[in-house]
């Protein structure tokens, strides 16, 4: 497991036996990184991608090195990140409420989402308020914590947004309180944490 400490540039290591240790300074390999927010490991290519609250995505290798240093125009606070089978990244704007892509020629576009506030629909007439963390299904599709919103977001390879989660949930309503992280596992079951609601619950399973 590695942990972004948001407070300082270090990014740990803790292995399956709990032993902690440092794994790199990110901001002594990319200056560009002074303030890390989340990271994703894309184990294709055995690299790692580490977003900053001001603008960057750093790519590194699993021995630490620098491969990609990427600028993001307007300054996002870049909350989450991801990468697809095809290499793109998708990132989180908490600042702009949109979900950025950016292809392996850092070419960044808007991938979903315009102005702030609540709209399902297609590309960037969907609308999300303060997306967080983001992650993917085997299938292609993207989650999104859409923390203004307390909602959990699917975005189809194609771009269509509706919502996930909130759903009834035997019969009762359920409810998030400001989700912050999202993971899946293996077998398709997603996971959220939850700033306000400080609880992690379980969603499954999803649909491909």
């Amino acid at each position: 497991m590695y942990i972004v400490q948001t407070d300082s540039t270090i990014i740990k290591k803790v292995t399956s036996a709990g032993v902690v240790s440092t794994f790199i300074d990110i901001n002594a390999i990319d200056s560009n990184i002074t303030t890390p927010a989340a990271i994703y490991f894309d184990s294709q290519t055995d690299k790692f991608y580490v977003s900053d609250q001001f603008g960057y995505i750093s790519v590194i290798t699993s021995a630490g090195a620098l491969s990609r240093s990427i600028p993001l125009p307007n300054f996002p606070s870049v909350l989450g990140v991801v990468v697809d089978a095809s290499g793109n990244i998708y990132a989180s704007d908490y600042t702009n409420s949109l979900i950025l892509k950016i292809d392996t020629s850092n070419t960044v576009t808007t991938f979903a989402g315009s102005s702030q506030g609540f709209a399902e629909g297609t590309t960037t007439n969907a609308k999300f308020n303060s997306p967080y963390g983001i992650t993917k299904d085997t299938s292609g599709n993207l989650y999104v914590a859409d923390q203004g919103n307390n909602k959990i977001r699917k975005i189809t390879a194609a771009g269509v947004v509706t919502t996930l989660a909130p759903t009834l949930s035997s019969g009762v309503a359920a409810t998030f309180d400001a989700p912050t992280g999202i993971t899946t596992d293996a077998n398709g079951v997603l996971y959220v944490t939850e700033y306000y609601g400080r609880k992690v619950s379980k969603i499954s399973p999803i649909s491909p």
